[in-house]
């Protein structure tokens, strides 16, 4: 079948208004794991984020009669400035291709179904990159230097995991949220609850209770953690005692929630455990993926591309706590 100019720029322009429209209609096919774990960042249409820490007062101090009141200092916090970057991914259909696609059938029913699944394979692949993205957290976070999508260094230039972050106020307490190397377990994950109650301000003020915690992990723990976190007694134990995360006073009991992250490694043995109400792992979606096409002029092939602008940080080291495994 002879096709003319006409119809074949009709086509094309056909082919390139519905592949928009339906870019824009396309959800990933999988639930997103990230957003379990992370928080949104308002990035407000900047180039950049901005932020700044305040260090609060100590505490107040007894004072005589007629005697001098305290007078304490207001430190400045560190200042913090998140960045994010370019994402895109995209196909060139030959015009040789669009001209037999608009005027052969077999080729048409054939290579048409390309452009049903791509803009789904669009928006799994951009699921998966931030997925793979919003990871790092976990398998970098003892790194202190800069790569990629990694910030690197937080606001005191220690990696987000370091046994050596300390409080800003005079007399400075240590703050340590790197835990050992150790099988998961009950008890390393009470360990890591007990390390993230005992982490002070930068003022050296304590925290309040941790009420809710949010474990991740990867496949390799997912049974495991599924038998802490409903377990009544205390596991791979005889001394039928019961379990220390599910047991006692209802005021002081922290409530276990978690997630299993298929984006890790299947032999990455470590796991986090996040302070639900302080942790400030952002995931900063500057611009949702959007769709264009334009016509390659050297050679005549459409270009179909997604694009988005994303990026990652760590505000604070305080309500995290990470172990390497074993």
């Amino acid at each position: 079948m002879a096709i003319g100019p006409n119809d074949l720029k009709q086509f094309v322009a056909i082919l390139g208004r519905n592949q928009e429209i339906s870019f824009y209609d396309t959800q990933p096919t999988e639930d997103s794991v990230c957003d379990v774990y992370t928080k949104k960042l308002d990035t407000g249409g900047e180039q950049d984020y901005r932020s700044v820490t305040q260090v609060g007062l100590g505490p107040w101090e007894q004072t005589g009669e007629f005697g001098q009141f305290h007078k304490d200092s207001y430190e400045p916090g560190q200042e913090r400035v998140t960045k994010w970057y370019q994402l895109t991914n995209g196909v060139m259909v030959s015009d040789q291709l669009i001209y037999y696609m608009a005027s052969s059938s077999r080729v048409g029913k054939n290579k048409a179904k390309m452009f049903t699944d791509i803009n789904q394979q669009f928006k799994d692949t951009y699921q998966w990159t931030i997925e793979q993205i919003c990871s790092m957290f976990q398998t970098q976070c003892r790194v202190a230097t800069a790569s990629g999508f990694w910030p690197g260094a937080g606001r005191d230039g220690l990696s987000l995991c370091s046994a050596s972050h300390t409080t800003i106020k005079s007399p400075l307490v240590t703050n340590n949220n790197a835990q050992g190397s150790m099988p998961l377990s009950e008890l390393a994950i009470a360990e890591a609850i007990s390390m993230l109650g005992a982490m002070r301000d930068d003022a050296g003020k304590p925290q309040g209770f941790v009420r809710s915690v949010l474990v991740v992990v990867g496949r390799y723990w997912q049974w495991r953690m599924a038998q802490i976190s409903s377990a009544d007694m205390q596991m791979d134990s005889m001394s039928n005692n019961k379990s220390v995360l599910t047991s006692g006073k209802k005021a002081y009991k922290t409530a276990i929630n978690y997630v299993v992250n298929p984006y890790l490694s299947d032999t990455d043995t470590s796991w986090m455990v996040l302070d639900e109400n302080r942790h400030q792992l952002m995931f900063a979606e500057a611009r949702a993926p959007f769709f264009e096409r334009d016509k390659d002029i050297a050679s005549g092939a459409q270009t179909f591309k997604a694009s988005a602008i994303v990026g990652i940080d760590f505000l604070t080291y305080r309500g995290f706590v990470q172990s390497q495994g074993a």
